[in-house]
């Protein structure tokens, strides 16, 4: 009766493990189900937002497009209707409006020419600013590495003295020391003799 139990009682455990190594390899097989399934989900949602930006790209240079050929249309309009208002002033105005006329435009041209000169001169004057700051950064930078090789080489001029005299101390108590046994051995030499 107590083998037949001992018997059962692996089989019982391998069923189990066996159950266990089942229930392990189906949670294994699920989760990356969900995990493909996630990844999946992940990359068709990058691939729509990269579409949609896309789209929003093409969108936006359309308008681009668009706005920059209105603009050259109303500009080539309006330059059309300058144009043909001046024609009309010419062939409707007497000469003294015809000359006002041209006076307003000098004006204008003046205007737009004394503009031009003054961004030129404020740009050549950032010019020169930025190159002033440069060389003083750059002069700032070297003045910061010459005192550093300065002091650099006032602490090896100082360790060089204080070597020289360390061993000048050196030799000095060296030559006392061997006065001192010289001494030493005349007294005892002395002593014997």
């Amino acid at each position: 009766m107590r083998l037949a139990k001992l018997a059962d009682s692996p089989n019982k455990k391998s069923l189990k493990q066996r159950d266990d190594d089942k229930e392990t390899m189906d949670r294994i097989a699920r989760q990356k189900r969900e995990y493909e399934a996630l990844l999946k989900q992940y990359s068709h949602e990058t691939k729509a937002r990269h579409k949609g930006r896309e789209q929003e790209q093409r969108r936006i240079e359309k308008q681009i497009a668009r706005e920059m050929k209105l603009k050259t249309i109303k500009e080539k309009k309006f330059e059309e209707e300058l144009i043909n208002q001046q024609k009309s002033l010419m062939y409707k105005r007497n000469a003294q409006q015809v000359r006002l006329c041209q006076k307003v435009y000098q004006l204008a041209s003046n205007l737009e020419k004394n503009k031009l000169l003054e961004e030129k001169r404020t740009f050549m004057e950032n010019q020169n600013m930025k190159k002033t700051q440069k060389k003083m950064m750059v002069d700032g930078i070297e003045n910061f590495y010459k005192d550093k090789i300065n002091m650099l080489r006032e602490r090896i001029e100082n360790e060089k003295f204080e070597r020289k005299i360390a061993q000048n101390a050196q030799v000095e108590a060296l030559a006392r020391m061997k006065r001192e046994l010289d001494l030493g051995k005349k007294k005892e030499i002395q002593k014997y003799l």
